[in-house]
């Protein structure tokens, strides 16, 4: 194997990786949305908690950050 080819697969299997991580995360952050998960107490009924809300803010920004290297690191045929 070249190292031309090493390092292609070394960024084939980073962005595998983030593809992985990214679906992770979006499924945390629809249970977040959907009131499943929360950080701190939650009344029934009541608004998110700030913790809630800046941990959700966190995954959404962590996701599009993800999709961004999966794009320009991804081959055309992906």
């Amino acid at each position: 194997m070249t190292e031309e080819e090493r390092v292609q697969a070394a960024i084939a299997e980073h962005v595998q990786w983030c593809r992985e991580k990214r679906d992770e995360l979006t499924d945390e952050l629809a249970k977040y949305r959907d009131g499943l998960l929360s950080i701190g107490e939650r009344k029934v009924g009541g608004p998110m908690t700030q913790g809630t809300i800046t941990h959700i803010h966190y995954l959404q920004r962590t996701i599009d950050q993800l999709s961004r290297v999966i794009a320009a690191y991804s081959s055309p045929i992906d």
